[in-house]
């Protein structure tokens, strides 16, 4: 028995105690060297009632048995270290397997861990986290063709992917590893589609590869682990190279980048404007931040009102709004800088942008190293590449201005003047109007050629003599800073700005399903990936070909069709919906002759206004129309829950008799202190439930009173009045003894976990429990035997109202099994009809997965 809080949900706080049979399967590698920490490889064989598994995790269950046979093999070296293999169970519902792993002798001694597990259906199998820098090091090292990239990591501690691996269980053990994972397509993941004809060979040897490479490396390393435990940054290139930077030398070389690249840019601008070859006025330096602002209130406006209007569209594919917003982006910003440079040429504006864009990202750059050294946030690293390019970009553009040579134009007025007037000024960064260029302006060796007739005394002031000398069209410039940034800056950010921003959007873009919350982070992030993508080219954007424009011009036309008559799903990227069939007996203990008739329902959850239209599809519900199915809203979560009735389950083979559904389910008192004879005001009530559930694996047990109910532990005005469960074995309880629980709380019962000589289970929490799950394995064992003890007064005002004594308990049990039939008075019969109608009829753009632990719930309640 372990008490767990819900690992799936991080905003749960209910103190939920769990008793689960171990099914793992462990293996052990001997290494030859004993001293060595042993390394752990893990996987579950077990899926989700409605998902073969093939993916999640049928192909990390394939790579243990790999590794296994690979140093079976008598021609493979033993290793120096130990390897565990943990083949582990009931990891779908709360990470079991990996618990109880932590319970093992062996665990004592293994160390290290690689975790494998599938969130997605096939594709490449990622580096999804790790525990710390120290063992990326022989990923870096040891694995030939690496796939990863630290944001993966940074999402799972942002709880943008609302999923969990046991990985979690591992770390928060204190041990070392990393997680490898499939992580797409999630619209897949869950579903009868997570099958063998969804993957591919590619995908098991890339996972298995992968490993491989990893525990080999470690396997034969003959010393110990580098004791690293910093975050670290990291990603692949191409799938060939791994580059690995541990947060705290990153940080420190974000510090000194801060310092040396603005020192270099202020030295050369000093040196320009002391020469004078660099003049900009101040309309040079709002054209940016007018045309970006521009360019980003359309990119929203446009998405939110026009081309995103429902968010779960981009689980049907990003890349067409992608492409419509970042052509967008370059084309207003095209225009309004053109404009600009049109209207009001600057000198280089090119370079003016590539200033102010160094300043925005020396912000980013401090930003970023505040989170990395602060928060050890390994997502935050691109910054550092933006501002180290645009910084060598603006030092080379500011260094050849500081080093141009100056030159002289001369006026020459024609009388007057014992000496010419002449102003210095530099021919290409000059801010007035230059002369007409079919004209020149005489130096005073031209004075000599100015008309005989020409007075000497003029009432005027005196003109610049001027002559008309045709020049060329043209004026050849030899200067290469325009290729050489547009070199350093364009391709390189580009390439990495899209490729994490790809990978971010392949892992999130079907999140959407879940919820409006999920769904407008996924349109913000593609958002900014578009906004991000454009600002490489932004310094550049007012010099584009003409052609280069319409063809941003076009993309945004095809991308915004494409995007606005896309489906919200397709069978490609089909949209999720969460099925679950409930039986609510009531009072459900046996022998109450309750003549109340019980009907069952199926519940269908998702998106809201994406439920109806794949139900409508059902032949059950065509002559009762939407009247026939009842919808809840959540308004918080846009999400709705729709309930219909559907046709009822058959769990067991014999007589129709056997499957009433008193049969299936029911809940008898084995004692109860709280019936007759009153105890003392402040003695602990207990009891002992028998819970009947006919081929059942798991049960839910929750408590309310007049203070508390479990179904709202934060918004109760009490804790829970449980303090200490049972679950008794059955093998010895079942033999007629008199159950020891029906004692008051002995004082050696500790608090915690523990067990006593007839294998009865003990947990006893004195701040109270909220839930109760058990689990069995013994498919004939027909119940679970439970006993609860708890307290008739409330621990803060000492109160011993009579109502505090009762306890209501809600027990909801849940089965899994739908893919059989079952012989029932002679005649084969589907075990969930209800579900197989679901599935046959609803159309190929629609995929169901379970939303409770079972996708049948049979529920019932009574009172102590």
């Amino acid at each position: 028995m372990i008490n767990q809080q819900d690992v799936f949900n991080s905003d749960s706080q209910d103190s939920r105690i769990i008793y689960f049979e171990s099914a793992n399967i462990l293996v052990k590698i001997q290494g030859s060297n004993p001293s060595l920490e042993s390394l752990l490889v893990s996987a579950h064989y077990d899926s989700t009632p409605p998902s073969y598994g093939a993916t999640d995790d049928g192909i990390g269950i394939t790579t243990l048995l790999g590794i296994l046979e690979h140093f079976a093999d008598k021609s493979t070296p033993q290793p120096l270290r130990s390897i565990v293999l943990n083949f582990n169970d009931d990891e779908e519902f709360g990470l079991l397997g990996a618990e109880l792993f932590m319970k093992h002798p062996w665990s004592h001694d293994t160390k290290l861990f690689v975790n494998l597990d599938g969130a997605g259906a096939g594709g490449r199998a990622a580096l999804l986290r790790s525990t710390d820098s120290g063992v990326l090091e022989y990923y870096k090292s040891g694995v030939k063709k690496p796939f990863g990239n630290s944001v993966f990591q940074q999402g799972f501690k942002g709880n943008l992917v609302s999923s969990e691996t046991d990985f979690h269980v591992y770390s928060a053990n204190g041990m070392r590893g990393i997680d490898i994972d499939f992580y797409k397509p999630r619209s897949l993941y869950h579903t009868r589609r997570d099958s063998v004809s969804e993957t591919s060979k590619g995908s098991l040897w890339h996972m298995e590869s992968m490993t491989l490479d990893y525990v080999e490396t470690l396997a034969y390393l003959n010393g110990p682990v580098s004791d690293d435990n910093s975050q670290a940054v990291y990603f692949d290139l191409l799938g060939r190279y791994f580059v690995l930077i541990p947060v705290p030398p990153l940080a420190v070389f974000n510090i000194l980048l801060l310092v040396v690249l603005p020192v270099l840019i202020i030295g050369l601008v000093a040196v320009t404007l002391k020469r004078g070859t660099w003049k900009i006025g101040v309309n040079g330096w709002l054209r940016l931040p007018i045309s970006l602002s521009i360019s980003i209130v359309l990119a929203v406006l446009y998405a939110q009102n026009f081309l995103l209007r429902d968010s779960i569209v981009l689980s049907n594919g990003y890349v067409s709004p992608l492409l419509a917003l970042l052509s967008l982006g370059i084309l207003v910003n095209y225009l309004i800088l053109s404009f600009f440079d049109y209207t009001v040429p600057v000198h280089d504006q090119k370079l003016v942008i590539l200033l102010e864009l160094s300043v925005v990202s020396w912000i980013s750059v401090i930003w970023a190293t505040a989170k990395e050294r602060n928060e050890e946030n390994t997502a935050v690293y691109l910054p550092t590449l933006v501002f180290a390019l645009f910084g060598t970009a603006t030092v080379l553009g500011l260094l050849g201005m500081a080093l141009k040579p100056r030159y002289r134009e001369r006026e020459v007025y024609g009388y007057g003047s014992v000496e010419p007037i002449e102003r210095e000024v530099n021919g290409e960064t000059a801010v007035a109007s230059p002369p007409s260029p079919s004209k020149i302006i005489l130096g005073p060796s031209h004075a000599s050629h100015l008309s005989e007739s020409h007075p000497l005394l003029s009432p005027v002031p005196p003109e610049p003599v001027t002559e008309e000398i045709p020049l060329p069209t043209v004026v050849p410039n030899y200067s290469f800073d325009w290729s050489l940034q547009f070199i350093i800056v364009v391709p390189l950010l580009l390439f990495s700005i899209y490729s994490v921003g790809d990978l971010i959007l392949q892992a999130i873009h079907q999140t959407g399903q879940d919820s409006a919350k999920s769904g407008a982070t996924a349109v913000k992030l593609l958002l900014g990936l578009s906004i991000a993508i454009g600002i490489p080219i932004l310094p550049f954007s007012h010099k584009l070909n003409a052609a280069v424009a319409v063809f941003f011009g076009l993309t945004f036309i095809v991308g915004s069709a494409l995007s606005y008559w896309q489906a919200p799903s397709s069978y490609e990227n089909p949209i999720k919906l969460r099925f679950w069939q409930t039986i609510d007996l009531g009072t459900a203990e046996r022998y109450s002759n309750s003549s109340i008739p019980v009907s069952t329902y199926a519940n269908v959850h998702g998106r809201k206004g994406h439920v109806l239209p794949v139900l409508s599809e059902l032949p059950s519900l065509e002559e009762a129309g939407e009247s026939g199915v009842s919808c809840e809203v959540d308004k918080k979560l846009d999400t709705e829950t729709c309930r219909y009735e559907a046709a009822r389950p058959w769990l067991i083979d014999g007589s129709l008799a056997d499957n009433s559904y008193d049969d299936y389910f029911s809940i008898e008192v084995i004692s109860n202190s709280n019936r007759g004879k009153s105890a003392g005001k402040y003695d602990p009530l207990s009891a002992t439930l028998e819970i009947n559930a006919a081929e059942n694996r798991m049960c839910v047990i929750s408590f309310n009173s007049s203070g508390y109910s479990s179904e709202n532990p934060s918004g109760s005005k009490e804790a829970s009045p449980v303090k200490l469960v049972t679950v008794y074995n059955w093998s010895v309880s079942d033999k007629g003894g008199e159950p020891r629980f029906g004692e008051p709380i002995r004082a050696n019962i500790p608090s915690g976990y523990s067990r006593d000589d007839e294998g009865n289970h003990y947990y006893k929490l004195m701040r109270g429990i909220d839930l109760v799950q058990v689990h069995k394995l013994n498919w004939t064992q027909p119940a679970y035997r439970v006993g609860l003890q708890w307290l008739p007064f409330s621990l803060e005002d000492g109160g011993d109202e009579d109502s505090r004594r009762n306890l209501g308990v809600t027990v909801k049990c849940y089965w899994g099994e739908f893919d059989s039939e079952v012989d029932v008075a002679g005649e084969k019969r589907r075990m969930l009809p209800g579900w197989d109608e679901a599935v046959q009829f609803a159309p190929e753009s629609a995929l169901f997965t379970n939303m409770k632990p079972g996708l049948l719930e049979i529920s019932g309640h009574i009172e102590l």
